[in-house]
């Protein structure tokens, strides 16, 4: 409620001294001359109006009254409109037009009747015309009323809170705002300003770097200097003249002069009006005397130049201070901002202070930066020496370089509070990127200039793009950028003159001396060499290759183009080592170092492919399974899904519940892994190192983190049976590194066996021809301990029950560069321990008799026959499975088959039950030479096993005309036979595959079985 009060009465003493400021003397006496005016004719007004305003009383026009209404109503809402839209407040002109013009009307409607004059209505609304005219005025005072009121009492409540965004630069103006602790200062210099009386100037050089608060301490003294309660103390009754002169408003040494006096005129006119009229004539004569153009002040100057015009300046100058002395008044001079000055206009201000303005007890308070002062009158050959300056000041107050924990608090308070709604880990962030010794705040930041300025540069690019970077990194771009604008633009130009790319980990590195014989150096050596540098020291810098560019005095490319002095070029250095050399140490994913991030700071914006943070920590709130996958499928449709495996790589969770959220979104990217396109390892590897963190956080604890595993891996039904099979495999395999993620092996080996039997339950109406994951179940599991006879008994089991013609196209195995010659896969040998007994399990199943299997039967008894060693040429016909796999296998490896190398080969098994015409045949060496006919053959006997006392020549033939060549390699056959015994030749046969050739008691024979 106090609160309220204070407020209330502060604005009402706004509208005191508005209306003060406003209503001046001169307002003040046109209202009286009004007044008077008024009533010193109202005679002839009365008259005016009876002549020209009067009508006859039976006065009608529709239309006229139509226009006046609308008329009227269109400047009621003109007004009430631009009051709404623009918050328009009149001139003082227009509302003394209005009150006049408001009180006139009033007056003679209120003597109509003395007068006896009749107000006329109109005939629509029956209201007298001059109220037409009185609405508007009325609506338009109470608007101005009602705005100056709002602007005093309603805005300060509706705007109490600080809702800016940046920093502004201005000074302060209460001492309650000080951070620098410089009100002992204000209040010695404020006794000072005070007391002191002298017969000459008093100049008191108020000095300090750029931007340290000197503007602020002149506001203080200021608002001492001019408060009464203060002046008491010192039995001072009277205000002291206040003259607050910004020299660097002006264009030229001249303007300088002119309007200093003008000002110093001003407030003198006051007192003295010959005192007034006498300074403007000193400043003209002081302009002549300076220029070299005589120019005249301005016109007001000559107006009030006199013949005392013709007075010397020196006898001006002691007539100015004879009447300073009558006034006795005190004059203060504050002048700001002579850092901002060049040499010349330097010169000039510090004429005024000692030798031109050199008044009667007038105070001078310069604010400066010294240092700039003495270097750009040195620079231009102005002054010799520094003592120069010092002979203008009688005293030099120092504000000290601002204490860098000051000013780290301040960035750091005001960064905070700004940015972390941005981003909710933003104070961790801040601390960290504050406490890390590359940081190169120190370096940039000196004043509460400097500060402000990193402050809104950093708020505003952080919400554009920053929040995507390391933010340590991000702050030192920041400085770099502001310090060395031009730098950033030839770095984004030119980049690869002063960095190399390191492709394997995407990143830009500082180029270096490439010197013979180095050898390249690990981190550890990077850091012990780094970590002691001295801010000052930068002879560690001379390894990179810009530093011989850019520091040599000869070298005046980079000074042209970036205008750095010595010190820059070392701080450019710095800042780049730091940024892109061996000190920054961290290539984590939002370095800016690497590649992405380096080209999103030189643009200036976030790459619309960019994984933002807002979009992972959104990935990571909860545990929703839907909510997961629906954000992996949407980071998928924008090609983000590797940026967020890449993130991953650096995740360090603040806490266990963040940690467990990230492992089963992993577990997600690897079930998910061929529809989101990842390969497998990306995932199994990072997935293996943050569950092994928890593996860690759990040793004391370990039910726990086995009750976590069970439940939200090989237990939970978010992940399917087969990735559960793999994990299971990976987990054994590597149980020594994993630690088994805390599960014991009893457990791992049944649940191996539960997981088979639950796969084989799910892909048993689901299979598909060209589904082989059932057997890397298969080869994932056995290799666990007492597993693999419980698979193989499964796996028997199942064919067993289910359709064999599956498993018959499944093991199909194609020869090289065909889909025409086939083998069986050997997996058929770890299962049933050879493939002959494979050959009899399909023999012995419940679908032998299905034309399917029939055939399948049929190659198989032909693979036997090589002892399932060779491939054999089979034309498949029957089953649609086999012929789905062909096909399908000619489409996925038509490119390496291209033009298939058995096509035109015709293959022909030959069978004798006879072991000397088998032998005699293969003596025969010369039955397989041909000038037209390329032959390939191989012979199957006793010697390589047993197969029912029969015995196998395979022949295959690459000629167009098979079946002739058939008969004539049969008849070759014959011819080599009847040299020692009685052949009985029955040629009809051959291709008819029955016995052609039959010997001795008919019970030999020679027959072909198969033709492909």
């Amino acid at each position: 409620m106090k609160k309220k009060l204070a407020s209330v009465k502060e604005g009402a003493l706004k509208i005191i001294n508005s209306f003060n400021y406003t209503v001046s003397i001169k307002k003040i006496g046109v209202v009286i001359v009004t007044i008077f005016l008024f009533f010193a004719f109202n005679d002839r007004l009365v008259s005016l109006i009876e002549n020209f305003l009067f009508v006859k009383d039976d006065f009608s026009n529709f239309w006229l009254d139509v226009l006046i209404i609308f008329s009227s109503l269109y400047v009621l809402i003109f007004i009430g409109y631009r009051y709404y839209k623009y918050k328009y407040l009149a001139s003082f002109t227009e509302v003394y037009f209005a009150s006049v013009l408001s009180i006139i009307i009033m007056f003679y409607y209120n003597k109509a009747e003395n007068l006896k004059w009749f107000f006329l209505k109109d005939e629509i609304i029956k209201l007298h015309y001059i109220w037409y005219f009185l609405i508007p005025i009325f609506q338009f005072l109470f608007l101005y009323i009602l705005k100056l009121f709002s602007r005093h009492f309603i805005y300060p409540f509706k705007n109490s809170e600080n809702t800016n965004e940046f920093e502004n630069d201005d000074p302060i103006f209460k001492i309650d705002k000080d951070k620098l602790g410089y009100s002992p200062i204000v209040k010695r210099l404020s006794e000072i300003l005070v007391k002191e009386k002298h017969d000459k100037s008093f100049s008191i050089g108020l000095v300090g770097p750029w931007g340290n608060g000197k503007s602020s301490v002149i506001n203080l003294l200021k608002k001492n200097i001019e408060d009464k309660e203060f002046l008491k103390r010192f039995g001072n009754s009277k205000k002291p003249i206040v003259v607050h002169f910004l020299p660097y408003l002006n264009h030229t040494e001249d303007d300088i002069i002119n309007e200093f006096f003008i000002s110093l005129s001003d407030q003198l006119s006051k007192y003295n009006g010959k005192l007034s009229n006498q300074i403007l004539i000193y400043s003209q004569k002081l302009i002549n005397l300076y220029s070299s153009k005589n120019k005249n002040i301005l016109g007001i100057v000559n107006k009030h130049v006199t013949k005392t015009s013709d007075t010397p300046a020196k006898k001006l100058y002691d007539e100015i201070n004879k009447r300073l002395i009558e006034i006795d008044q005190k004059i203060i001079v504050f002048v700001d901002d002579l850092d901002r000055l060049n040499d010349k206009e330097i010169l000039q201000v510090l004429k005024l202070i000692r030798n031109t303005a050199d008044f009667y007890n007038t105070v001078f308070v310069v604010a400066m930066d010294k240092q700039y002062v003495l270097d750009r009158l040195a620079n231009n050959d102005t002054i010799l020496n520094s003592t120069f300056v010092d002979k203008f000041f009688q005293l030099e107050v120092f504000l000290p370089e601002i204490d860098q924990v000051i000013l780290r608090k301040y960035v750091y308070d005001i960064l905070l509070d700004q940015l972390s709604i941005v981003k909710p880990t933003f104070s961790n962030e801040l601390s960290s990127a504050f406490n890390n010794n590359n940081n190169l705040f120190n370096d940039y930041v000196k004043n509460f200039r400097d500060a402000k300025r990193i402050i809104n540069q950093i708020i505003y690019d952080y919400k554009n793009f920053g929040i995507e970077i390391d933010l340590k990194d991000f702050m030192n771009f920041i400085y770099f950028k502001l310090k060395f604008p031009k730098f950033i633009k030839l770095l984004n130009d030119n980049r690869l003159d002063y960095l190399e790319i390191n492709s394997n980990a995407n990143i830009y590195k500082l180029k270096e001396v490439k010197k013979e014989g180095d050898e390249p150096k690990d981190v550890l050596t990077i850091l012990r060499e780094n970590r002691d540098i001295n801010s000052n020291d930068y002879s560690s810098l001379k390894k990179y290759q810009l530093f011989s560019e850019l520091l040599p005095e000869e070298n005046k490319i980079y000074e042209e183009i970036i205008n750095v002095d010595a010190h820059d070029k070392h701080l450019l250095i710095k800042t780049l080592a730091y940024l892109f050399g061996n000190e920054n140490t961290d290539d984590k994913f939002n370095s800016i170092r690497k590649t992405y991030n380096f080209r999103m700071l030189m643009q200036q914006r976030v790459f619309d492919d960019l994984l933002t943070e807002q979009e992972f920590i959104d990935l990571i709130k909860d545990e929703d399974i839907i909510r997961i996958n629906t954000g992996l499928t949407n980071l998928f449709d924008e090609n983000k899904i590797n940026q967020l495996i890449n993130r991953f790589e650096y995740f360090k969770a603040d806490d266990e519940g963040k940690l467990n959220i990230v492992i089963i979104i992993l577990l997600q990217l690897y079930d998910n892994r061929s529809t989101l396109e990842i390969l497998e390892h990306s995932t199994l590897d990072l997935l293996d190192k943050l569950v092994q963190v928890k593996v860690e956080l759990h040793k004391e604890s370990p039910e726990i983190l086995v009750s976590w595993v069970k439940e939200n891996i090989f237990e939970s039904e978010n992940i399917a049976t087969i990735n559960k099979i793999n994990l299971l495999s990976r987990l054994w395999n590597f149980k020594i590194e994993n630690q088994s993620w805390g599960l014991k092996d009893d457990y791992i080996i049944e649940k191996a066996k539960s997981l088979y039997n639950t796969y084989l339950d799910e892909t048993e109406s689901l299979w598909e021809v060209e589904e082989f994951s059932f057997y890397g179940a298969f080869h994932d599991l056995k290799q666990i301990t007492s597993v693999k006879d419980y698979l193989i008994q499964q796996f028997k089991t199942f064919w067993t029950n289910n359709s064999i013609e599956l498993l018959c196209a499944q093991t199909l195995q194609f020869g090289s560069f065909s889909t025409s010659i086939f083998n069986i896969s050997d997996f058929e040998n770890e299962v049933f321990e050879n493939k002959e007994n494979f050959y009899q399990f399909v023999q012995n199943h419940k679908d032998r008799e299905s034309p399917e299997v029939k055939e399948f039967l049929n190659f198989l008894k032909l693979l036997s026959i090589t002892k399932f060693e060779d491939y054999i040429k089979f034309n498949f016909k029957v089953s649609d499975l086999v012929l789905k796999r062909i096909e399908n296998h000619k489409k996925q490896h038509g490119r390496q088959i291209g033009t298939d190398d058995y096509s035109n080969i015709k293959q022909v098994f030959f069978e004798t039950n006879d072991k000397d015409v088998f032998y005699q045949l293969r003596k025969r060496r010369d039955l397989f030479k041909s000038n037209k006919t390329k032959f390939s053959y191989t012979f199957y006997d006793d010697e390589e096993g047993d197969i029912n006392d029969l015995y196998y020549l395979i022949v295959q033939f690459d000629v167009k005309d098979f079946e002739k060549e058939i008969v004539l390699f049969s008849d070759k056959i014959k011819d080599a036979l009847s040299e020692n015994t009685t052949v009985e030749y029955k040629k009809e046969n051959i291709l008819n595959k029955k016995s052609f050739i039959i010997l001795d008691d008919k019970s030999i024979y020679l027959k072909v079985i198969s033709i492909n």
